[in-house]
């Protein structure tokens, strides 16, 4: 089974862009990890596409349990509470989302602020189209950031507790607009032998 999103629209020129991947095999992507910067160059760094090639995840528990006690001495906190990345250094919006307790735009768990999430669980990732060519599609890069939270519910009754949620956020880190634009989302999905569908 795989599936990715596929986004496509024309400039002001009439140009297509396009940033559209499938199976992300041999090396053909169309999408990298971490946000575009947000003051209309979208660029990203080497170490920002480091920095957030990883999954994040966080569970209800963990952030009720640094709620409750990340004032009291002995408490150790979570890497999924403290490695959230809420906010990064010359950003001015959230990356992933969080309790901005003092509306200062900088995530602080050491001062009792936490991750936002849906659910008993989640998983976030956040991806760009501006990291590298364009090796799936062969387009021209847009110039978006994706974020995408995943979650679910333990505690819900079926059949909630046997459903996955995604939510997806993209934002134009570009200074242009587009029109004609589409979204999408290309599956394979196999039941059993792939060979016989």
């Amino acid at each position: 089974n795989a599936s990715s999103f596929w986004f496509g629209g024309k400039d002001a020129n009439g140009n297509l862009k396009l940033a559209a991947q499938r199976y992300g095999t041999s090396g053909k992507n169309d999408f990298w990890p971490g946000p575009l910067t947000d003051d209309g160059t979208a660029t990203v760094s080497e170490s920002i596409c480091s920095e957030f090639d990883q999954v994040y995840t966080v569970s209800k528990m963990d952030i009720l349990a640094h709620q409750n006690n990340y004032q009291n001495g002995g408490y150790v906190m979570p890497s999924s509470i403290s490695r959230w990345p809420g906010s990064l250094d010359g950003y001015n919006r959230q990356i992933a989302p969080y309790a901005d307790l003092n509306n200062n735009n900088i995530y602080e768990p050491v001062e009792g602020e936490y991750p936002i999430i849906k659910g008993d669980e989640a998983a976030f990732i956040c991806l760009n189209d501006k990291g590298g060519l364009h090796t799936a599609s062969g387009g021209q890069a847009i110039g978006i950031t994706v974020t995408i939270m995943t979650y679910y519910w333990f505690s819900a009754q079926p059949p909630l507790n046997h459903t996955v949620f995604i939510d997806w956020n993209i934002y134009n880190a570009s200074t242009s607009t587009y029109t004609d634009a589409y979204f999408g989302l290309w599956a394979d999905f196999d039941l059993g032998n792939p060979d016989d569908d």
